[in-house]
């Protein structure tokens, strides 16, 4: 699927479930998910608690039960649903767009750049 279709599936999806159960790094088809401002329903495995936590833009889950649980309630509640595609956007706006990223990141090029005494990279960053 191109990028624009993987969007569109995203912003009509109700929400997207991550039933990983092996290990992930990061889980980077949830920042996907939080960018077209869809809730998210995860395994409370790995890195997926962390993430839902430091946002709010979905629901956890542990077993089959609080998996049919989490889904009903996003199908049931428009409210509830509508509470945390906004979170779901306000997360991916705060923490992992760009304009939250290259910021932090060029901190830390800066950072090591005068660390190891490269002051051109430092005023270039500057």
């Amino acid at each position: 699927i191109d990028p624009s279709g993987l969007s569109r599936l995203y912003r009509h999806a109700l929400a997207l479930i991550v039933p990983s159960v092996g290990p992930e790094t990061f889980g980077i088809i949830i920042i996907e998910s939080f960018r077209q401002g869809t809730p998210v329903i995860a395994r409370r495995h790995g890195p997926f608690p962390e993430i839902l936590e430091r946002c709010g833009g979905g629901d956890l889950f542990g077993t089959p039960e609080e998996l049919v649980a989490a889904m009903q309630r996003i199908q049931q509640d428009p409210a509830k649903r509508g509470e945390l595609a906004q979170a779901a956007r306000k997360g991916f706006v705060d923490h992992w767009s760009e304009a939250a990223i290259i910021p932090r990141y060029l901190d830390v090029i800066r950072r090591a750049a005068d660390r190891t005494g490269r002051t051109e990279i430092v005023e270039a960053l500057t």
